[in-house]
């Protein structure tokens, strides 16, 4: 079977989001802004009802290197990272947003246990 087109390509990050700021001195909102524009992220939290991390904090279309990030979402249990070309993709842009972060606001990367999922569209016999 050949794929015609990758559909979702997905990866998943379970830590504890108090891992990356333990002692609390992160301001969030500050992070969140920074990572929008670095990764120039098209929606991004900008109320307080957004910053909710039971719901997800949701980011949409950003970019990294030449991979569009379709969505990036933070959770209190981790985040996740879909793009529409590979889970190596998605996973690079999880390693460099979290590796930016880290470096810009002094918060930790955190250790991470990773899921993918990949739902493709087979390509349709012709005739």
């Amino acid at each position: 079977m050949q794929v015609s087109a990758v559909v979702l390509a997905r990866i998943v990050a379970f830590f504890d989001l108090v891992e990356l700021d333990p002692r609390g001195h992160a301001h969030y909102p500050q992070v969140f802004a920074g990572i929008a524009q670095q990764f120039n992220f098209q929606k991004f939290p900008q109320k307080f009802e957004d910053f909710d991390t039971e719901k997800g904090i949701e980011f949409a279309q950003g970019k990294h290197d030449q991979v569009t990030i379709d969505k990036l979402m933070i959770f209190g249990g981790g985040l996740s990272v879909d793009t529409r070309s590979s889970t190596d993709d998605s996973e690079k842009a999880l390693h460099e947003i979290l590796s930016w972060a880290a470096s810009k606001y002094q918060i930790r990367e955190p250790g991470v246990f990773s899921h993918r999922h990949t739902n493709t569209r087979p390509t349709t016999p012709s005739g």
